[in-house]
């Protein structure tokens, strides 16, 4: 595999700890961005995504990682099925990208909600600040431990314990009939133990 010249006078190729295979992959997403950069449409860009190598790369990776089994071997079957859900989400992107003509407005609709992505039937995944306004026979309002909600990195970033409140405060009054709460107490994962919100206690659903 050759790489381009550009490319080869980038400081981070000289790093020590820095292996074939990760110039490789660092080569595909060089790449990637160099054509990216110049593509408008979010459906265009996600077609980019889909067909690139970084992506299959990535693909490829996630998709052993969650079939390996037991004594270490991989399970074919299983790791055809997770590359398959894979590229079935991107191709969902792709479709919700058709309504936008502008990648950027695409991308803040996926990080904040919009009113496009809730509506029709089925389960509707909103920031709370997108939820503003709307209201829903059932709303469930997850990750309600502190340190998530309220944000304590966001509130070192300049918000407040105040306004952190008035979002709890909007989220559980978009419900017409049913709230549920919900919080984790382990992230097994992370292996970090969570203690629930204050806003709980303050609502006085904790004690």
């Amino acid at each position: 595999m050759g790489f381009e010249e550009q490319f080869l006078s980038n400081p981070i190729l000289k790093h020590p700890r820095l292996s074939v295979d990760g110039a490789k992959f660092l080569h595909q997403f060089y790449k990637f961005m160099k054509h990216a950069t110049r593509i408008k449409t979010p459906q265009s860009l996600i077609n980019h995504v889909l067909s690139s190598e970084v992506f299959s790369a990535m693909a490829e990776t996630l998709s052993v990682k969650r079939s390996i089994k037991k004594d270490g071997s991989v399970d074919e079957k299983q790791k055809a099925e997770a590359r398959s859900r894979i590229f079935r989400k991107g191709h969902l992107l792709k479709d919700l990208a058709s309504s936008y003509a502008s990648s950027e407005r695409f991308l803040n609709a996926l990080t904040l909600g919009s009113n496009e992505m809730s509506e029709g039937e089925g389960v509707n995944l909103l920031s709370i600040h997108a939820s503003k306004g709307l209201e829903f026979k059932e709303v469930y309002v997850i990750d309600l431990m502190d340190g998530r909600f309220p944000n304590r990195k966001l509130m070192q970033k300049g918000g407040s314990l105040e306004e952190e409140r008035r979002l709890f405060y909007v989220a559980t009054t978009r419900a017409k009939d049913m709230l549920y709460l919900s919080y984790a107490k382990y992230d097994k994962i992370k292996k970090i133990s969570y203690t629930h919100s204050p806003f709980l206690v303050e609502a006085g659903l904790v004690h």
